[in-house]
């Protein structure tokens, strides 16, 4: 087919064949002479594996024939094919199509239009839930010059904690470092400022290092709004850290710095300041931001993000305090899922914890106790996981507690006994105990009679009073 064509249209065919789609100015710009539209309307009513839209202006090869075509160019003019690419990139650029843009530039190879286009669009695609397309694009940018360089790094870094992989994050930030922090690209922010900001978010693991991160990341924020996001990041580190007072005053200024538009971070920052609320017994300002944030999270498709299981562990925390534990399990385990994607991370350790402590409402020792085992697990392997192991220890002392309790006729209170006994004392019904605690009413009912019995009762409140002055764990055991 391509013998029986002239040279001056083999030519055009083989030089257009980069292209998806064309129309005569895009043509002319890529081919690099004029007279395009008349070869490409002789071409389609020649019905040569061309065909043209409604409008009349767009046209498109076959895509064997044009699959034909760029392997001819390939094999016997390689030496044009990044010319031709970059031709095109600059045509999409100036016509506003930026994907089509980056498109042509990486495959140009053209690594400064192609990392600044893709540092153009990654912000945007981010609030929007369209990091699957930036992750393509990093995937084609593998030859070791993309790899080594910083801003793309940045960007890299940034796709990797939407997977939650935490480690993979600092190492991308690693690279990121050794560019020029005063370097302005992705977001229109400085480097420097950015790889901060983003290693306090994410480097959970090793509290020490976010802290000063976030510090930093505070002293060079170029706006209201990026203090917000550096004072997030500080907050997180506090809630890890155990000072709640401190996370509190730190995320309430940044809930209220960060705007609407940047709803990932913002999601993030409420989800934590929730968290640092219940943790330290404070009124819950987030409580009443926390569905409208799971419905923001979930409106641009980032159900699976660091930020939506930053929100359902609020969310589990939000339904303990209600004293609903069955709910709170519920949300706890739902994080688990989202933040199970990186088995390594303190965020995960952190709902593990959480689900010990609901458990332990529930009196399931067994269930708590596999919790903490699995925090644990985690938590032995990061270099600094801030107070999360103190917390562990705790959780583990209180169970201990529980178990040695002893009636003063020698009979030990089992905790299921116990948290039974709690809900009764809350004016829950025998068969409402039975639904929060996912046992029988029968059960409920055998558990009462032998509670009364170790403890000398005859009634519920007679109960309830003897086992205050008797033990007073419950009453003890701070929020985790």
């Amino acid at each position: 087919m391509l013998d029986l064509l002239g040279p001056d249209v083999r030519e055009f065919l083989l030089r257009s064949s980069v292209l998806t789609r064309m129309n005569a100015s895009l043509c002319d710009a890529v081919v690099g002479t004029p007279g395009s539209g008349a070869i490409l309307a002789d071409l389609e009513r020649s019905n040569l594996f061309i065909s043209v839209d409604a409008t009349g202006e767009w046209y498109q090869l076959h895509h064997l024939f044009a699959e034909a075509l760029r392997l001819e160019l390939a094999r016997t003019r390689p030496d044009l094919v990044s010319g031709l690419h970059l031709r095109a990139s600059q045509w999409f650029e100036e016509a506003g199509e930026l994907e089509t843009a980056t498109n042509h530039a990486i495959a140009a190879h053209e690594l400064e239009v192609a990392t600044r286009l893709v540092a153009v669009q990654a912000q945007q695609f981010a609030s929007v839930g369209r990091w699957a397309t930036v992750r393509g694009w990093l995937a084609d940018l593998s030859w070791p010059e993309a790899r080594a360089d910083p801003e793309l790094a940045y960007i890299r870094a940034t796709a990797a904690t939407f997977v939650h992989d935490l480690d993979l994050a600092e190492r991308w930030l690693d690279i990121a470092d050794t560019g020029p922090a005063d370097f302005v690209g992705s977001m229109g922010l400085p480097l420097g400022y950015r790889t901060d900001f983003l290693r306090a978010i994410v480097g959970v693991n090793d509290v020490d290092r976010a802290e000063a991160a976030a510090r930093r990341a505070i002293e060079s924020a170029p706006g209201p709004q990026w203090l917000g996001v550096a004072l997030a990041g500080l907050g997180q580190a506090h809630y890890l850290r155990g000072r709640y007072a401190e996370a509190r005053e730190a995320l309430r200024r940044a809930v209220g710095l960060i705007p609407d538009a940047n709803p990932n971070l913002l999601t993030f920052a409420i989800g934590n300041l929730a968290l640092a609320e219940y943790a330290g017994g404070s009124e819950a300002h987030a409580a009443p931001m926390l569905d409208e944030a799971v419905d923001l999270i979930r409106g641009i498709g980032q159900e699976r993000s660091p930020s939506s299981g930053m929100l359902h562990l609020a969310c589990g925390e939000r339904a303990r305090a209600d004293g609903d534990p069955r709910s709170a399990l519920r949300w706890f385990e739902s994080a688990v899922e989202i933040l199970g994607q990186s088995p390594r991370s303190a965020w995960l350790a952190n709902a593990h914890l959480l689900r010990a402590g609901a458990f332990h409402a529930l009196g399931d020792e067994v269930s708590e106790t596999r919790c903490l085992d699995l925090a644990d697990a985690i938590v032995d392997r990061l270099p600094n996981p801030g107070e999360l192991p103190a917390r562990s220890e705790h959780l583990r002392q209180n169970l201990s507690a529980i178990a040695r309790h002893q009636t003063e006729f020698g009979d030990e209170l089992s905790s299921r006994e116990i948290a039974v006994l709690q809900l009764a004392a809350d004016g829950l019904t025998q068969r409402e105990i039975a639904d929060q605690l996912f046992i029988s009413y029968n059960t409920v009912k055998t558990h009462l009679k032998a509670t009364y019995r170790k403890l000398g009762a005859t009634s519920r409140d007679d109960a309830v009073s003897r086992l205050a002055e008797l033990d007073a764990i419950r009453a003890s055991v701070p929020p985790s």
